[in-house]
């Protein structure tokens, strides 16, 4: 917990500062010794957290990648919200909104728990997970260009069975069907039903997911999700 502490106060020193600071300067404002203070500068550039000018430390690509991200979807998660927030009460479940990075992965920007809903921890918010598993991911993934589609399954292929005819067929049947459901593929005991919200020329803006319990997706209550789905998904992309 010590570390954490002072890596964020490391970082706080670079919200207002624009022309960089040196190790010296950083060790003294912080109170962290010299010798730590330099490990932990290092870390920090290694993970581009930080960038580092000759003596001098700035805000590193992944930061500036952060804030860019945060600030690309805000207006997408602040219009969405309220038809979130409506599938969840018809619903009774716990609902969310993933996006695909530059480096294809899913990032989660949005969720609405359910008071009552058991996995309302298991799917953290802007943290990077694989696209070749659970229905968000399937789904994200069957709507991406061919090529990154291609590029998905050779990042991954060791973690798969499947060869890359029987993956691309797979994503053709998602893309077509308009929906895709999964069950204890991330999660054991998880299960979810994920639809995209496309744009006008059919590209790819987001996908919703509705999450439940093994117990709570029988057949009848699948088909009454893909069709509250594809209504909510429908009404976003007609006022984003």
């Amino acid at each position: 917990m010590r570390s954490v502490e002072r890596v964020i106060s490391i970082l706080s020193l670079f919200a207002e500062e624009k022309n960089g600071l040196g190790a010296q300067d950083i060790a003294v404002v912080t109170g962290i010794p010299q010798s730590t203070c330099f490990r932990m500068l290092r870390c920090l550039v290694e993970g581009g957290i930080l960038e580092k000018s000759g003596t001098r430390y700035g805000v590193g690509s992944k930061i500036l990648r952060m804030a860019q991200g945060g600030q690309m979807y805000e207006r997408l998660r602040r219009i969405s919200l309220p038809y979130l927030r409506k599938l969840s009460h018809e619903t009774g479940q716990s609902v969310g909104m993933s996006v695909v990075d530059r480096d294809n992965f899913r990032i989660c920007i949005e969720l609405v728990h359910n008071a009552a809903q058991e996995l309302r921890y298991h799917t953290p918010l802007r943290t990077p997970l694989p696209l070749h598993k659970g229905a968000t991911g399937k789904m994200l993934w069957a709507c991406l260009p061919e090529v990154r589609q291609l590029q998905v399954y050779r990042d991954n292929a060791l973690d798969m069975e499947e060869s890359w005819e029987q993956i691309s067929h797979l994503l053709g049947e998602i893309r077509h069907a308009g929906y895709f459901s999964s069950a204890n593929e991330r999660i054991q005991g998880a299960c979810s039903v994920a639809a995209p919200v496309l744009n006008a020329d059919g590209d790819l803006t987001a996908v919703i997911t509705i999450s439940a319990v093994r117990q709570q997706f029988t057949e009848k209550e699948i088909r009454l999700y893909i069709r509250l789905l594809r209504s909510t998904c429908a009404e976003i992309a007609a006022v984003y």
